[in-house]
């Protein structure tokens, strides 16, 4: 109902970024069937340590009761990750090949003009030139941003590797395991 108002006024297409709806793939495609996805994935390790990072910030200002311990967010990212990408390698059959596109978030941070406009040819997006120069006008505005650096320890790391190993292995992060 939420996207149905968005779109009662301005009938454009709506993008979502919402790492749950990785699990919600037939879910979205039974609300609509046209959806578009465009799968991004990145280094296992840093987003594990990310992902914990977004829990305990959360935890530190909504929670209700007495904060977890950090074992118990590594586990719930751990667990919570691997659930969404059994969901997401089930329902990804479901669409066709010119309703995903995948990309690697190093990739889209390295060159986002150039990933942009993949999206754009591959998913039929219409005409990338009508969008260029604002895009290129964004990307003036944030050069200057730098990501969050993270560290793993060895523990961690392992774990990580354990436990997403299909992941690692599947998008062609086996090779940083061993760093």
């Amino acid at each position: 109902q939420f996207f149905r108002r968005v779109t009662f006024c301005d009938p454009r297409r709506i993008v979502v970024k919402s790492p749950p709806h990785t699990a919600r793939i037939n879910t979205l495609l039974e609300i609509y069937p046209q959806a578009k996805f465009v799968h991004l994935v990145r280094d296992p390790f840093e987003l594990f340590v990310s992902t914990v990072g977004l829990w305990r910030s959360l935890n530190e200002v909504q929670r209700m009761q007495a904060p977890s311990e950090e074992a118990d967010i590594e586990e719930y990212v751990l667990a919570t990750f691997e659930r969404m990408y059994a969901a997401f390698e089930r329902d990804r059959q479901r669409l066709d090949q010119d309703q995903i596109v995948e990309l690697r978030y190093e990739d889209l941070v390295q060159n986002p003009l150039e990933c942009m406009r993949k999206l754009y040819t591959e998913l039929d997006l219409g005409d990338f030139t009508l969008v260029e120069s604002a895009m290129q006008t964004h990307l003036a505005s944030v050069k200057s941003y730098r990501p969050n650096r993270y560290q793993l320890t060895s523990e961690q790391r392992d774990r990580v590797a354990h436990r997403w190993k299909g992941y690692l292995d599947r998008y062609g992060y086996a090779a940083v395991e061993r760093e």
